[in-house]
């Protein structure tokens, strides 16, 4: 392969294969690396990044010195060529993006799976190839780190090189007010382009004086955050522009001294010092990056940042670029342009690879497979495919045909595809493909076989035939993937074929595809032929007891996966791992076994295993199931390095048992920790936010999933509308449902409750009937507490009584004591008491409280004693202790006249000791939800909600509430009278 190869330290402005050069010639013939290890991924590099590191590098003035000879490496972006065993994430031609120490200015570099982040379809690759540091660096700075938000104020030092530049950019995206300051006019011009609102040439004219006048034209104070990777007295002149609270970010200087911050100030100003190295996040922080570089991709395919590519070099040029990098021609502008067209055919000839110069970066590019990315997703249709493929193989010979990635890309773009039609022709067109190339080889198929695995398994039977036929031998990558295939077809006379194949071509020993056995019977539901390959196993690790545990526990026998763990320990030939443990706790967690998970604790302790996010996740889920939420807790609070999936799991187990105060003050303690939220988290938040009424804080989230375009994901949109809907926000509610590009069941579930429970019946009724005409939902048995909830709040009896009389007959639902109870309710609010007893009476063992409560109130609201003692005798026995029946059924007695007997009940009150149970009301301030209970006692909270009031409220409400429900109290027992003539006060002061 071509590579860059340093042989001595030295001036990388000479031309390479010179005597005094410090690179040798550029011949082709350097080994291609090979995979390292079962987690590697060999990558075909499309485009590296050349920074002012590098440059120090090949002269050995920077910080590490790799080993001679070496290649020199940055950020890179390429396709995935080969991946290890045991790697997960990526296959052959996924578009990827990373940083190397060494390595990347070559055709193929090797990196371990972790050290890779996807690209998106959407953006450009050359573009990710200079993206993770400069704009990853300004990312993690503004957003993450000083929390940059709209209106502030960001002053850019060093504004023309590339952090500075992406700086910029970034701070306009987050709709901050920037100032950048450089040198030159060149450079000037090329940051107004970029956004900046106000730019200074920091040769003519003073920062200060031209900040400060700049700032009051616009009516600003001053600055709000410094970004700094300059240093020096510009960098401490510049601190004299800071307001109070201000942040500055402490980036790395590639000239300039760093900057003394007097310390004495510093706390006067209150001002927040950050010192940022990309780097470290990789060790620290991984989610944090990951989501960093998400959010870049985002920005950059949707135009909202530009990394503006400015000359190509042949790879013997490369000193070239090492000169305009050296000089400062790189930033900000075009050096010497080459037309694309120019390019394009002497990439698909095979020739060397090209650099661009991209801002302040230098970027290789393999144009035959920059042509494949670039143009194969735009294609739409197998005629336009089939058109690329003639066109790539004119301008190539077959040996140099970018053939692993034109088939990835073809099979990933058509195996997505809504037509079965569409979808078919791409695979029989793959089929072709195959046959038609002059060389195929394992590889080859294995790609299309791993692909169409789990999609679209009778595809890979069919691709495997076809590599038999071939006269191709499978090899141990094969066989994995084909097994998966045979599993999910499902097949069992296919799997257990497939699975004699193993022994015939001698790969049953293989540890991969024997753990893929495993894995493939039990998807076939066959527990006890996945037992018997693991007992036939010689010599088991941790992978092989691993796949079994998974296999019981995926076939749910949870006791099993138990029983083998303690085999496992006692055993002791082989330790558990971090998987074992999670893959056993989750089993505990199904099954309910606390005792079992307890042990499993203790153990991993004794082990002296270490409380990762894995184990821990797993851990705080098992106790959360088992109702042991302050046991969750404490794990969580062990967690070394939590991840996003441990906030998740705490958070959720806080809404999920009724803790939502603890979940969303949990949630608050996630953002200050740094963590950004996903939409699990959302979904968990919003859940709690749903049941105390925080609106506030659910309006704040909805924003956030606007921006990060997390509408796209239903549960996500579902909890948004559920929240709405429960916060008493219909229309919102309503205009959220209608953004939503996906719906399911549960997402009009939310709707057409949301709508019946707050009384707006008739358009409950109205979405149930267009949710009928959807294509591919049947309502469920929630929908339908919605649609007879509905029926009651508009009074629909006949409606309601249809409706449940079709649930079994037409929707197979078999009713619950929820819709009993909706049609007691509809039934008594009607005033058809007698048929409402009368339809108890029919269900005796279904009968609870609630229903009789319904049926309470209407005999209370209708003033039937008859059947109000009926239903008093059947409720206290259901609830003794429930003081609401006790004062409901007096006051049924009194309002007949029978005072004698509505007295008598509060005699079983006072013996059985039942009292009271105070109104209660919750108020949201400033993100915090206070609850406060009716009495008059001085409750906490209650200064901050009339503070808040007294700012919000015209004046004369607090005074008149006061004086109708006493100074301390949010709510309390005053009367019907009281609160209508509070009501009618408040709208005369209107």
């Amino acid at each position: 392969m071509d590579a860059l190869v340093v042989r001595r330290l030295g001036d990388p402005t000479l031309a390479p294969g010179g005597e005094a050069s410090p690179f040798a010639p550029v011949t082709g013939d350097h080994p291609a690396p090979a995979l390292a290890s079962p987690t590697s991924v060999r990558v075909r590099v499309a485009a590296t990044s050349l920074n002012f590191a590098t440059y120090l590098q090949v002269q050995g003035k920077y910080q590490e010195r790799p080993a001679l000879p070496f290649v020199p490496g940055s950020d890179y972006a390429g396709f995935v060529d080969a991946v290890g065993p045991a790697v997960r994430r990526f296959r052959p031609g996924d578009r990827v993006c990373g940083l190397a120490a060494v390595g990347s200015f070559a055709d193929l570099i090797v990196a371990d799976e972790k050290q890779l982040f996807s690209v998106p379809d959407g953006c450009d690759l050359v573009a990710a190839g200079a993206l993770p540091v400069a704009f990853g660096t300004s990312h993690l700075a503004l957003v993450h780190r000083a929390q940059l938000k709209a209106g502030q104020v960001l002053l850019v030092l060093g504004a023309a090189g590339g952090v500075g530049a992406s700086a910029v950019q970034i701070g306009k995206v987050c709709g901050a007010v920037v100032i950048a300051v450089a040198r030159g006019t060149e450079k000037l011009q090329y940051l107004k382009t970029i956004g900046a609102d106000h730019v200074i040439d920091s040769s003519k004219e003073s920062i200060m004086e031209s900040a400060k006048s700049f700032l009051k034209a616009k009516g600003l104070k001053g600055v709000d955050v410094l970004y700094d990777p300059v240093g020096g007295k510009l960098t401490q002149d510049s601190l004299k522009l800071l307001n109070w609270g201000a942040h500055i970010l402490i980036i790395g200087f590639a000239s300039g001294d760093v900057p003394i911050i007097r310390a004495n100030i510093a706390l006067v100003k209150n001002w927040t010092i950050h010192g940022l190295y990309w780097g470290s996040y990789f060790t620290h922080r991984p989610p944090v990056l990951i989501d960093s570089l998400n959010e870049l991709f985002s920005w950059l395919s949707k135009g909202l940042i530009k990394i503006q590519i400015s000359h190509t070099y042949r790879l013997p040029e490369a000193h070239l670029a090492f000169a305009a990098l050296r000089d400062r021609k790189a930033v900000g502008r075009r050096v010497s342009p080459v037309h694309r067209r120019r390019i394009a055919p002497r990439f698909v000839a095979g020739d060397d690879p090209h650099f661009l110069l991209a801002g302040y970066c230098l970027c290789v590019l393999l144009l035959r497979s920059y042509l494949a990315s670039k143009l194969l997703p735009k294609c739409r249709s197998l005629a336009a495919i089939k058109q690329l493929h003639a066109h790539l193989l004119h301008y190539a010979h077959r040996a140099s045909f970018p053939y692993n990635h034109f088939l990835s890309k073809l099979l990933s773009l058509f195996t997505s595809s809504s037509s079965s039609s569409a979808a078919a022709a791409a695979s029989d067109y793959a089929l072709l493909l195959l046959a038609s190339h002059s060389a195929p080889t394992a590889f080859s198929y294995n790609v299309a076989i791993r692909f169409f695995a789990s999609s679209r398994p009778h595809t890979s039977l069919r691709l495997f035939l076809h590599m038999l036929r071939s006269a191709i031998r499978p090899d141990s990558y094969t066989l994995p993937f084909l097994l998966l295939a045979a599993a999910r077809y499902p097949a069992p006379s296919l799997a257990r074929a497939a699975h004699a194949l193993l022994g015939k071509i001698g790969l049953n020993g293989h540890d991969h595809t024997v753990h893929s056995l495993i894995t493939m019977y039990s998807y076939l539901d066959d527990p006890g032929a996945a037992r018997k390959v693991f007992d036939g196993i010689p010599t088991r690790d941790v992978v092989s007891w691993n796949a079994m545990m998974k296999a019981y526990g995926r076939v749910g026998m949870n006791g099993e996966v138990g029983r083998m763990f303690r085999d496992m320990v006692k055993e002791g030939t082989v330790a558990p791992n971090a998987v074992t443990v999670a893959v056993v706790l989750a089993a505990c967690r199904d099954q309910g076994d606390l005792v079992l998970g307890r042990w499993v604790e203790e153990w991993s302790w004794s082990a002296r295993m270490e409380m990762d996010s894995l184990v821990g996740s797993a851990l705080l889920g098992m106790y959360e199931k088992c109702g042991e939420i302050a046991e969750a807790r404490r794990v969580f609070d062990t967690i070394i390095d939590k991840d996003i999936v441990a906030w998740n799991a705490m958070i959720t187990g806080y809404a999920q048992n009724g803790m939502s105060n603890e979940a969303i003050s949990l949630f608050h303690s996630m953002r200050i920790a740094g963590m950004r939220p996903d939409k699990i988290t959302l979904a968990g938040v919003l859940s709690a936010c749903s049941a105390v009424g925080a609106l506030e804080l659910g309006s704040e989230l909805d924003g956030y999933a606007s921006r990060r375009g997390l509408y796209s994901n239903v549960y996500v949109g579902t909890a948004l509308v559920d929240m709405y809907a429960k916060c008493g926000d219909l229309d919102k509610a309503i205009e959220v449902f209608r953004k939503m590009p996906c719906k399911n069941v549960a997402s009009w579930n939310a709707l057409i409750c949301g709508l019946a429970f707050n009384g707006r019946g008739d358009e409950a009724i109205q979405h149930f009937q267009l949710m009928r005409n959807e294509e591919g939902l049947k309502p469920d048995d929630i929908t339908f507490i919605g649609v007879l909830s509905a029926c009651v709040h508009a009074g629909l009896v006949k409606d309601g009584k249809r409706w449940f009389n079709s649930l079994t007959p037409e929707f197979q639902i078999i009713p619950k004591i929820e819709h009993y109870s909706c049609m007691v309710d509809l039934l008594a609010r009607s005033g058809h008491l007698e048929e409402a007893w009368d339809f108890i009476e029919k269900i005796p063992d279904k009968v609870d409280a609630v229903m009789l409560g319904a049926l309470l109130a209407a005999c209370r609201k209708c003033k039937n004693v008859e059947i109000g003692e009926r239903v008093i005798n059947r409720i206290i026995q259901l609830e003794p202790t429930n003081s609401w029946n006790y004062v409901v059924s007096s006051k049924i007695y009194a309002s007949s006249g029978r005072l004698d007997d509505s007295a008598k009940m509060r005699g079983p009150m006072r013996e059985r000791g039942v009292n009271k149970t105070p109104g209660c009301s919750w108020v949201e301030i400033s993100g915090k939800v206070l609850e406060f209970y009716a009495g008059d006692e001085p409750q906490h909270g209650a200064d901050d909600m009339y503070q808040e009031s007294d700012s919000r409220l015209p004046p004369g409400y607090i005074n008149l509430i006061r004086s109708h429900i006493g100074p301390n109290a949010i709510a309390t027992n005053c009367s019907i009278e009281s609160c209508l003539e509070v009501t009618q006060e408040i709208q005369n002061l209107r």
